[in-house]
């Protein structure tokens, strides 16, 4: 029982992992998007202003996630 219970958590454990790096991918993708729409936002298209809202939405949450893991 107890190697039983060591397997699940180090399983648990890389599953952790996997999902934390993931989080920080997703994140780094998010930004570099935000900062090409910005750009384009600058040039005064509201269409990509309400998608900058969205992405800032978006970020803000998987950070609070990210904390909260």
């Amino acid at each position: 029982m107890a190697i039983w219970t060591a397997e699940l958590k180090d399983d648990g454990e890389q599953l952790q992992e996997r999902l934390s790096g993931l989080a920080e991918q997703m994140t780094t993708g998010i930004e570099e998007m935000h900062e090409g729409i910005a750009e384009a936002s600058d040039k005064g298209k509201p269409t990509l202003r309400r998608i900058l809202a969205t992405h800032e939405a978006v970020l803000d949450g998987v950070r609070k996630a990210q904390r909260a893991g």
